[in-house]
């Protein structure tokens, strides 16, 4: 009897698990790169640099293929993704002067998954209505158009805090939904294509630098990319036509508490370098 061909297998896993993450990304709008890149590394045996390499392309794929249901649906706000990007530029050069290395990044890694675990908990009370009575207190000033000298103020500092954070403690595209949803009174899926919009520059300009430095695994990379295409269509035409806007805040929410759960529980560990390049 043949013995099967493991590299088929093989490919057809990562295939699988591209497509996964490509259509947990395209439906939330959400970075995965926390647990994307650990998971890669484990099962492909790569170095981290590699990994985020595959990371960073599997996240390309997934947003490049479903930014056109959120543009096609107006669910992109282009403004929003200038300012957000100048922001996270100018929090990237301020990270870079006060980078305590890995030292600080580990130090803190239990302070940023407790913010994120509390924004997730905080959108799930979103998606049940509770933070009407809150929000409403404290974002007056806010709840104005994108495209206002407020809106777009707004939009820089939370930039510049997103870009902060991605620099120094590894958390890229975790901020921008819920910020934009919790202080902007944006609806989830005009947060979630202005997020994919922005993570797939990011992603760009991540896989340029991780081409140059010759770290992208184009073997592996190329089937994980191939998969989150077409996790990406899925997950931007499910998330497009037939989710609730309250499944969406609820199922993201509850993935910035397990991502949160996952960043306390590398406390100790050394960071894996995944920021905005």
């Amino acid at each position: 009897m043949p013995r099967p061909n493991l590299i088929y297998l093989k490919n057809f896993i990562l295939v699988l698990l591209g497509g996964a993450f490509g259509f947990l990304v395209s439906f939330l709008g959400i970075g995965l790169t926390i647990i994307a890149v650990p998971i890669v590394a484990i099962l492909l045996g790569f170095r981290f640099a590699k990994a985020s390499a595959s990371a960073a392309a599997v996240t390309l794929f997934a947003a490049g293929a479903s930014l056109p249901y959120y543009y096609m649906s107006h669910h992109i706000n282009l403004m929003a993704v200038f300012a957000i990007i100048l922001g996270q530029r100018v929090g990237a050069l301020l990270a870079s002067k006060i980078d305590g290395g890995f030292s600080l990044a580990i130090k803190f890694n239990i302070v940023v998954g407790t913010i994120l675990a509390l924004l997730g908990l905080a959108m799930v009370t979103a998606a049940g209505g509770y933070w009407n009575h809150i929000a409403a207190a404290f974002s007056g000033p806010w709840h104005t158009s994108h495209y206002s000298v407020a809106g777009l103020a707004a939009i820089l500092i939370i930039g510049m805090f997103a870009g902060l954070l991605s620099r120094v403690f590894a958390v890229t595209g975790l901020l921008i939904v819920p910020s934009l949803e919790l202080i902007m009174w944006s609806s989830p899926l005009e947060a979630q294509g202005t997020a994919l919009l922005v993570l797939a520059i990011d992603s760009l300009l991540m896989c340029i630098v991780w081409a140059k430095r010759d770290c992208i695994d184009r073997g592996a990379t190329q089937w994980m990319a191939g998969g989150a295409v077409f996790g990406g269509l899925t997950g931007a035409m499910c998330a497009n036509t037939l989710a609730h806007p309250v499944v969406l805040m609820s199922m993201y929410g509850a993935a910035l508490v397990v991502l949160g759960s996952v960043k306390i529980l590398q406390l100790g560990k050394s960071r894996i370098d995944i920021s905005v390049p």
